[in-house]
């Protein structure tokens, strides 16, 4: 995607961002919420897919006989789940088939969330002077946020 069609999608979700009196500034903030909201989405269907693939893989085996074993496991794995980073999650999930075609595409979300997460603010901070440079930089949030949303979807 090119920077012009990238910033004719972000325009067309958020045509106020060319109003002359928006703080781009405060907009940086607000997108980059936006942004993380994605990835929790993203990382609550992760959550959801090992919590299923694993109580399945423990019927299947037969530690599951009974409705009190299927609590037991469903709680557990359920911590297991919610305790795991975005990264854990996705090693975690290495050994389920299901989502082998989108594994290349959580790896590259995973280093871009690490990147805006630890990064992010510290790298870009010489960019948020000038409202070009401000929009460039939601613009390249819109472009991850849109990545994420896809796999999300997928997922």
């Amino acid at each position: 995607m090119t920077n012009t069609t990238a910033l004719a999608d972000l325009l067309e979700d958020f045509p106020e961002l060319l109003g002359g009196d928006v703080d781009l500034q405060k907009e940086i903030y607000a997108h980059f919420g936006l942004l993380f909201s994605g990835f929790g989405l993203l990382e609550a269907g992760l959550q959801n897919c090992y919590i299923m693939w694993a109580l399945e893989l423990e019927l299947k085996a037969g530690v599951i006989e009974d409705p009190s074993a299927w609590e037991s496991a469903h709680e557990r794995v359920e911590e297991k789940a919610f305790g795991a980073t975005f990264g854990g999650l996705i090693r975690l999930l290495q050994e389920c088939g299901d989502i082998e075609e989108i594994r290349l595409k959580l790896e590259t979300l995973r280093k871009g969330r690490n990147y805006f997460a630890h990064h992010f603010f510290r790298d870009e901070i010489g960019h948020m002077f000038d409202d070009a440079s401000r929009l460039n930089l939601i613009c390249r949030m819109d472009v991850f946020r849109r990545k994420v949303r896809a796999v999300e979807v997928e997922v």
